[in-house]
This record gives structure tokens, C-alpha cells and sequence, in this order.
């Protein structure tokens, strides 16, 4: 496109419209660009094209004289609103910055241009498009552009207007709602998986733990099984983490404590070539999380850490204090206003490329090789993040490193209890009447052995109707240990619910393989002790009952 002089050559007004045009051109909020295509009218008038397929066919063949008739163009005049959409101060400065044409004069941008020469051939106009482009100081942009001939030019294409609009923000919402809408979709498939999957893992858990008492000279082989077994739950839930499918149990937490244990165990783990490093901030914010999840996200970003770092290095857990006073973008996420603890993770290895960081938080995108870890990590890490209403944000360079952090905001309530019990001790039941609803036949003859081994008296209902029959015999029932997700009418929920109705004082355990985001209040989680999640070894389920039972040992 050739520079502009300081004629615009014709009036296309009479004085009185030109002067209202003027003022218009000048105020209106939305960019206007004013330019002239004769050149390009002459070339494909020399030509005689008898459509437009002719036309597509021949510049596609000869894309050089397509090219060379594009430069020629000329831009007449933009509008202060469009020098904003590109971030120009002056026309002079949006000028000099289009006349740098190597980077998009390329046969790459020949399919673009052809598209606009066609609309116009055809006079199907106006002609709209989005496209991707940069501001003058290099920064992407995202641009909508809708053009026109004026009128008493479709002869010569000697003045066009265009609209141009910055769109940026909005297609980065837009990335934000697909990459949602994906998350979601993830959730309803993996929902409906793990309640099976974890099903079959609490049946192959319980069993091995009685095989495990039953024949001790296996005691190595089982042990390695049950932990294979937890791995197999943990990547279930790493699943349900990053589509956001698994509810959160919150507690108030010291992140400071917590950080403390996790980096004693990881300087154990993590071997001599990576040094491990923590600096904990003064009074540093308590939160409202669920301690295991964050555990969770914080040894996801401590992994990646590792895999970034194959010939050691330096890793660096932080935690501070962060008050954001304005709303920022970081990788295609608003970064809202607020309070918060955040852990950062920074590791001094490979780093990421920017399409790495874009597509960081992404779980259909991996540079994991085949046969490594699954490549979750990022995507429950942010699934977590967004359950706590905070965020994860990413700075990366290559050959530098990474830092990842995670906000979560701050609560004003005090600390509770970060760790429960040993899971090595099983505390038993004083003969205490229990009625299970599950409806897993064989996990329901597993939990039933479990309970008797552990001193309770059980009762055993089939579906939720049956269990609110046995409810209204008086002092039948102590507690009510239900599975969430229940065939037929009646949810798990639904019969604790009318349970409550009929006996106000029962004492109530979920359990569950998977809840729906939503289908439980924090809340009601809160009044119904939390879920024990399945799959759950005798001692965990030991470790629940008593609490419940005893709330005042916790």
C-alpha cells in the first residue's frame, strides 16, 4: 500500500455532508480506514474475468501480481479510533509500521487477499472478516474489519471504507468459554467413568487388604498392588480435577504447614540432582481449600518441574502474600481482583515455548513422549485453581525455566485440622447400628465384612426406598452410610435428605466414586462430614466412622 498524500483527492460529499462526515469521522468510537483500490480495479478490468472462478484461478496462479496490486493500494486517512485499535498515536506512525510489508506481503496471505477481491468483483458487499494482525508496537491483535465501496466508486474502487475494530479481548473470552465448554464435556465423559472404574477399584482394594491378612507371606505383592491401586484412584480424580468434576472439601489450611511437610518429603523423593529450596512468607494468608487436592496440584507442578529439568537443577517453592488491585490477562485468563495465598513453583530448566504456555492448561494438548506421565498435571492444576474461585498463572522462557503460581483467596476464618489421623490405626466400633446403602452388590458384601471386622452391626438396603423403610423403625439406626450415586428414583443424596426428615439426629457418611459439580453444596458437604472417597481401604473407613461418631477426637 503506498503512502498516503495530504490530498484525498476527491470530495465524495457536497460541503454540508463533508463537514458532518468530517466530525463524524473524527468522534465515532470505531475505527475508520479510508483507502483507495483503482490500481487493483485496472488490473482486474485488463484481465476481462468472466467470474469470479476465473479470477480465484488466475491470481492463484500468478499470486506475485496479486501481491504487487495490493501495494500499490492506498490508505487515505484512518480515524483516531482506528490509530487506537492499532495503537498508534498518529497517522504518520500507522504508516511507517504498514510500510513493513515483508512480514505479511507473502504468498501466505494470498488466500486472504483473494477473498476481498472476489467480494468485490462480485459486489457482494459490505464484506466482513477477523483476522489476526499486530499493533505498531508488535503486540497480537485481533482485528474485525468490515469494508464497503462508497457510493459512485463500483466503477473504480478508488474509495473504500472500512470499519475496523480492535477485537482482542473479546476473542480472548471467547478462547476462555471453548476452553470451558471443553472442560465440561471432559467432565460428563470422565463422570460416568469413574464411578465405574473407582467401583471396581474399591472391590479389587478390599479384597486385596483380606488377602493381605489372610496370608502375610504375600505381604510385598499385595502392598505393591494396593498401591497400585491408589495410583490407578489418583489418576481418576486427576481426570475429574482438570474438568472440574470433583467437588471440593474445604478446610482452612495454613499454606505454610503445608508447604513445609510436602518439601520434606519432596527432598526425599526428587534425589540429589534436583536441590529443593522453600521460602515461606510472613503471616502469610490462610485459605478455604480442600488440603489434599492442593497437595495434589502442588506435586503436579513439582513433577512437571522434574520432566523440565532431566540433568537437575533448582526448584524453588514460594509462598506470599498477593493483593491484585486490577483485573490482568495471563495465557487466556482474566486474573480477577482480590486477596489471595499464593504458592509458586519455579524450576530453572528448559522453559516453554509461547505455544507451549498457551496451551499449557489445555488436556488435549502434551509434549509428554509416549510412555511418561500423563500429561495432566497443568490442566487439574487449573481445574483446582478455578474450584477455589482463584486462578494459576505461567511465565516460562525458553532455556530460562518456569513459574507457576496459584492463587487462592484468602478466608478470614481460623485454622482447622490440615491432616487427619494415621491411616495406620483403625479405631473400632462399639456395636453402633449401621445401615449401608450401596447398590455395587460386591462392594456392598466387601464394606458390609469390613464394618463387622471393625466392631458395627450392619444393615443392608438394596435402594433408597428400602432404606427409609428401615429409618422409621425407632432406634434402629445409628448412622447412615450411603453411596451418592444410586440407580433408580432416589439419589444417595435424596435419601439423606428425607433421612434427616425422619430422624433429625442420624448420623450420616458419604461415599462416593464421583459427585457432579453442583449436585452438593459445600454447605451440606460440610454437614454430612465430607465423602470418603471410593476407593477406600478398612482403615480410612475406620478412621471416618469414628470421627463421625467421636467429633470431639478430631
Amino acid at each position: 500500500m503506498a503512502v498516503p498524500g495530504d490530498d484525498l483527492k476527491k470530495e465524495i460529499l457536497d460541503p454540508d455532508a463533508a463537514a458532518i462526515y468530517k466530525n463524524l469521522f473524527e468522534q465515532v468510537p470505531v475505527g475508520i480506514l479510508e483507502e483507495d483500490y483503482s490500481y487493483l480495479k485496472r488490473l482486474v478490468d485488463a484481465h476481462r474475468f468472466s467470474n469470479s472462478m476465473e479470477l480465484r484461478d488466475y491470481f492463484s496462479r500468478n499470486p506475485e501480481s496479486l501481491l504487487d496490486a495490493i501495494l500499490n493500494c492506498t490508505v487515505l486517512n484512518i480515524n483516531p479510533a482506528g490509530l487506537r485499535a492499532y495503537g498508534a498515536a498518529t497517522i504518520e506512525e500507522f504508516m511507517i509500521d504498514h510500510k513493513d510489508y515483508d512480514s505479511w506481503m507473502s504468498f501466505d496471505w494470498v488466500d486472504f487477499y483473494l477473498d476481498e477481491v472476489e467480494a468485490l468483483f462480485n459486489n457482494d458487499l459490505p464484506f466482513q472478516r477477523e483476522f489476526a494482525d499486530t499493533s505498531v508496537s508488535g503486540k497480537p491483535i485481533f482485528i474485525r474489519n468490515v469494508t464497503n465501496i462508497v457510493d459512485g466508486h463500483s466503477g473504480d474502487w478508488a474509495r473504500m471504507i472500512s470499519i475496523v475494530e480492535d477485537i482482542t479481548d473479546k476473542k480472548k473470552m471467547e478462547t476462555q468459554l471453548h476452553q470451558a465448554q471443553k472442560m465440561e464435556a471432559i467432565g460428563q465423559l470422565t463422570g460416568g467413568l469413574a464411578h465405574d472404574v473407582n467401583n471396581i477399584l474399591a472391590i479389587i482394594s478390599g479384597n486385596m487388604e483380606i488377602l493381605k491378612e489372610d496370608f502375610p507371606e504375600g505381604h510385598t505383592t499385595i502392598s505393591e498392588t494396593l498401591k497400585a491401586i491408589k495410583t490407578g484412584a489418583g489418576l481418576v480424580k486427576q481426570l475429574l480435577s482438570f474438568s472440574e468434576s470433583q467437588p471440593i472439601e474445604p478446610q482452612v489450611v495454613n499454606i505454610n504447614d503445608l508447604a513445609l511437610d510436602l518439601v520434606a518429603l519432596l527432598k526425599r523423593t526428587l534425589g540429589e540432582a534436583i536441590s529443593v529450596e522453600l521460602h515461606t512468607g510472613l503471616d502469610t494468608w490462610l485459605v478455604e481449600t480442600d488440603p489434599i487436592r492442593l497437595e495434589n496440584a502442588i506435586l503436579n507442578l513439582v513433577l512437571n518441574a522434574r520432566d523440565a529439568m532431566p540433568d537437575g537443577g533448582k526448584l524453588v517453592i514460594e509462598t506470599l502474600n498477593e493483593t491484585v488491585e486490577h483485573e490482568y490477562l495471563n495465557n487466556q485468563q482474566i486474573i480477577g481482583t482480590g486477596q489471595f495465598a499464593v504458592i509458586s513453583v519455579t524450576d530453572d530448566g528448559r522453559g516453554m515455548s509461547d505455544e507451549q504456555v498457551r496451551n499449557a492448561f489445555n488436556p488435549y494438548y502434551t509434549t509428554k513422549q509416549s510412555g511418561s506421565t500423563s500429561g495432566l498435571g497443568l490442566s487439574s492444576v487449573y481445574g483446582f485453581a478455578n474450584q477455589t474461585r482463584g486462578h494459576v498463572t505461567i511465565f516460562s522462557s525458553k532455556g530460562v525455566g518456569t513459574e507457576v503460581r496459584i492463587f487462592i483467596p484468602k478466608t478470614d476464618k481460623s485454622a482447622s485440622l490440615i491432616y487427619g489421623h494415621s491411616l495406620d490405626s483403625a479405631p473400632k466400633g462399639r456395636g453402633q447400628d449401621i445401615l449401608l446403602l450401596e447398590d455395587e452388590k460386591a462392594l456392598s458384601t466387601l464394606v458390609t465384612g469390613m464394618l463387622e471386622e471393625l466392631g458395627y452391626a450392619v444393615t443392608v438396603a438394596e435402594s433408597g426406598e428400602a432404606a427409609l423403610d428401615l429409618l422409621v423403625v425407632p432406634n434402629l439406626i445409628d448412622l447412615l452410610l450411603t453411596d451418592v450415586g444410586l440407580p433408580g428414583k432416589l439419589t444417595g443424596l435424596d435419601v439423606v435428605r428425607r433421612a434427616r426428615k425422619i430422624k433429625p439426629d442420624i448420623k450420616v457418611q458419604l461415599m462416593s466414586s464421583y459427585i457432579a459439580q453442583g449436585e452438593i453444596s459445600a454447605n451440606e458437604l460440610e454437614q454430612y462430614g465430607g465423602i470418603l472417597d471410593k476407593p477406600f481401604r478398612k482403615s480410612e473407613l475406620a478412621q471416618r466412622l469414628n470421627l463421625v461418631f467421636h467429633p470431639d477426637q478430631e
